[in-house]
């Protein structure tokens, strides 16, 4: 689903305060609803912060920070509160964009393919959180993240998992591919980067989204983000919420889950 940012002229009240411009509009392919459903609150979105801090070490978030695809700054704002750290956040989706609040770093309308000369090198960590598996050239894609990391820095990745769990929603939600592990490592290799952690994670939910799969099959295409991704009433609320508990508790995945997470390395240039 192929969307465009908005222009300056059609700003909301506050907003052009609140966001600093460095890019034009250009495309994204993001379904909208999710952001309605995908609050801090939402057992996948607490669950996901919990297994990055289960792989990412203190000293990852120690320096000046890019969520690149932050959206309304969900998993920004955990990281800041978290990490106690000032993380800048950029997207092409002004509506989401300007559903962030304020935090320590900087709302930026920004698209890093742009490469901006004076946010070159100008990161110790990058967050790309459920981003790149909605990209069609991702190797390019993930040289021009890498544009904005000093050397050595670090890149931390979130993506949907497992190509057999691709259905209906990964079509509504935009996602081109589901990954493997193999597959990211190969990317990121050909992008400058090497992988340093890894793991699979949401092992629990691979039924339940294999249920998913063909459930969608019957549900109209507008209804398929919120049936595929929102909770639904209490009983269904508290499995999720106990399945969640169980998945904090394993130990990393190397073989499979639902999503998987990556530290990677900026390879150091030579000389």
């Amino acid at each position: 689903m192929q969307s465009m940012g908005k222009v300056k002229g059609e700003l909301p009240a506050g907003v052009k305060e609140k966001i600093k411009f460095l890019s034009d509009p250009a495309g994204y392919n993001m379904a909208e609803e999710w952001y309605e459903i995908a609050r801090e609150d939402h057992f996948w979105v607490r669950l996901r912060f919990a297994i990055l801090r289960k792989i990412a070490a203190e000293n990852v978030f120690t320096g000046r920070v890019l969520d690149v695809g932050c959206g309304h700054g969900v998993s920004r704002e955990q990281i800041e509160e978290h990490y106690h750290c000032a993380v800048d956040g950029c997207d092409l989706n002004l509506a989401a964009l300007s559903r962030a609040v304020a935090g320590r770093g900087d709302l930026l309308f920004y698209n890093v393919r742009n490469r901006t000369e004076e946010l070159k090198e100008g990161f110790s960590a990058v967050v790309l959180f459920d981003v790149l598996e909605h990209v069609p050239d991702p190797v390019e894609f993930l040289r021009s993240v890498g544009f904005h990391l000093g050397n050595e820095g670090r890149l931390i990745i979130n993506v949907p998992a497992l190509q057999m769990l691709f259905s209906k929603y990964d079509l509504a939600a935009g996602h081109i591919k589901r990954y493997a592990l193999s597959s990211l490592k190969r990317e990121l290799a050909e992008a400058g980067f090497e992988i340093e952690k890894a793991t699979y994670w949401g092992v629990v939910f691979i039924p339940l989204l294999l249920v998913r799969r063909l459930a969608l099959r019957f549900v109209p295409k507008e209804k398929i983000i919120q049936t595929g991704f929102r909770p639904g009433g209490r009983f269904s609320a508290f499995i999720l919420e106990s399945l969640s508990r169980l998945e904090r508790m394993l130990p990393m995945q190397p073989i499979a889950g639902t999503s998987l997470m990556v530290i990677a390395r900026k390879i150091k240039r030579k000389g």
